[in-house]
């Protein structure tokens, strides 16, 4: 069933249900959000979600952090009560070097559900599994660069592990990346999220440009760098 769904002032786009699941696109300044509910959800639920996003989101300014509870996206803020589940991610290419690709998701750490087993939530078990699927298709190896695959570090006050992997792909191109993964606290007092960060270096996106990819010890440097720049930012 489809069905359009009005957008108020001082919202500028509009949203729409269909096979269930609600779809909003909304125009901020010179951005675009687009954001869609999770399928499997009553419509109730679903209603509630579109209501919040059209409620409490706003323009953001570059580094500026609201003084209400929230979360923030790249030019946007999203108020809600400071309880919210939330999972958020973005991705980042740099300008000076298109083969660099930059992801960051936060989201609530939670306990186990009845059945499921804890070990899957540990950091090694979910950077395993990143990089087991990683790329798949379009790669003939992945192999760690370091003895020890993976580092124990510290991500924003969450505790978790670093890899740093060689990528060969199918056309026998070498390329690099580098993942974090932490596990939060669902019992903390301070809000202590599960964290996912990598950095991949994609050798193609740079030469298409004329430009000489990244070294694999300045990639390398770059990464954990980023990776040490990643802080929790609490409300004023």
């Amino acid at each position: 069933m489809y069905q359009d769904f009005s957008v108020e002032p001082p919202q500028n786009g509009f949203g729409f249900q269909a096979d269930g699941r609600r779809f909003l696109t909304l125009r901020l300044g010179t951005h675009l959000f687009i954001w869609s509910s999770y399928s499997g959800i009553d419509s109730q639920q679903a209603q509630q979600s579109f209501n919040s996003i059209v409620s409490g989101l706003r323009t953001r300014d570059a580094f500026v952090i609201p003084n209400d509870p929230g979360v923030c996206l790249p030019y946007a803020f999203i108020r809600d009560d400071g309880n919210t589940p939330r999972v958020i991610a973005a991705t980042y290419r740099l300008r000076e070097h298109p083969d660099v690709t930059i992801w960051l998701q936060d989201r609530d750490s939670e306990h186990p559900w009845s059945g499921f087993d804890p070990e899957k939530l540990t950091p090694v078990a979910k950077a395993d599994s990143f990089w087991t699927y990683y790329d798949s298709s379009d790669r003939k190896s992945l192999r760690s660069v370091w003895n020890d695959p993976y580092r124990r570090i510290t991500l924003a006050n969450s505790k978790g592990v670093e890899s740093f992997v060689r990528i060969i792909r199918k056309d026998d191109t070498e390329d690099f990346g580098y993942l974090v993964v932490a596990r939060g606290d669902p019992d903390a007092k301070e809000d202590t999220p599960d964290l996912m960060l990598y950095v991949i270096r994609d050798t193609k996106n740079a030469k298409a440009k004329g430009i000489e990819p990244i070294s694999k010890d300045a990639f390398l440097e770059m990464a954990q760098t980023i990776a040490a720049s990643v802080k929790r930012r609490p409300t004023k």
